[in-house]
């Protein structure tokens, strides 16, 4: 979570309130709602470096951190109203 927490430096506080999870895709999952309360709010000037991130994981990461990043955004997103 290092990355995700330089390009996003607001989930610092969240995540040290969080439970370690031991599951990477949980954890993102978390990041993932992070995200969506920052957009509900208009906060998403670190949504590009964000991005960046993901992108990353899914370029440079082996299949768990790919599948992971996919999988822990998704689960955030099932039962969100589209806008």
């Amino acid at each position: 979570m290092p990355l995700l927490i330089e390009a996003c430096p607001s989930y610092r506080e969240v995540s040290q309130q969080l439970p370690d999870e031991d599951l990477l895709y949980i954890a993102l999952g978390h990041f993932a709602h992070h995200l969506l309360q920052l957009q509900q709010q208009s906060r998403t000037e670190n949504f590009p470096a964000v991005v960046r991130v993901i992108e990353r994981f899914h370029v440079e990461g082996d299949h768990y951190v790919r599948e992971a990043a996919t999988i822990g955004g998704h689960s955030e997103r099932v039962g969100q109203p589209q806008r």
